[in-house]
């Protein structure tokens, strides 16, 4: 029995602590942007064997950045995950739940720029469409103002700290941030 409990806290521990792993590469990022779209076609198909409340605890886990590392835990034990294992695993993953980890890297990322993104422009009556295409581009653009730079640099990074799966992720998605923000439905 303690043996049993002691892996439960454990295996609840590891999949609630942040992902510590290098920073994604720029072949991982590729392959997310070519294969995503073969993996979300399988994965509309299988939205159907999500009851209201599983659909309701995928929404949830999107506030908390981890929309698809959720989603592998609902869809664990329901046939349609041999499915989605077999596209990842065609797609170059070495299953779904390989591809979420990716997704929801890419996906904090992305979200985090387009909520600072969001903030930084409300209320502004002519926004620079620059900050909205790219947010992580615009602070490293020097034509752009030194003080709204450092503004946004800084809530990017502070909220990525707190949000971000990740954070040494955001140069790579920052580089291909227009790609990705669509790719994971942030636009």
């Amino acid at each position: 029995m303690i043996k049993r409990m002691t892996v439960s806290v454990a295996l609840t521990a590891a999949l609630a602590a942040p992902v510590a792993a290098e920073s994604l590469t720029e072949e991982q990022v590729t392959l997310f942007l070519d294969k995503t779209p073969a993996i979300e076609a399988v994965l509309a198909s299988t939205n159907q064997d999500l009851s209201k409340a599983e659909n309701k605890q995928v929404q949830n886990a999107t506030f908390d950045l981890r929309p698809y590392t959720t989603l592998t835990e609902i869809m664990a034990s329901k046939p349609s995950m041999a499915m989605l294992d077999q596209v990842a695993r065609k797609s170059g993953y070495d299953g779904f739940a390989d591809y979420a980890q990716v997704f929801d890297r890419i996906f904090s990322i992305a979200i985090t720029g387009d909520m600072v993104a969001t903030a930084a422009t409300l209320g502004e009556p002519n926004p620079d469409p620059a900050l909205s295409q790219n947010p992580y581009a615009y602070v490293n653009d020097d034509s752009n103002p030194p003080e709204l730079r450092a503004k946004i640099r800084n809530d990017l990074n502070e909220f990525c700290q707190e949000r971000c799966v990740n954070p040494d992720d955001m140069e790579i998605v920052g580089r291909h941030y227009e790609a990705v923000a669509e790719a994971v439905h942030v636009r």
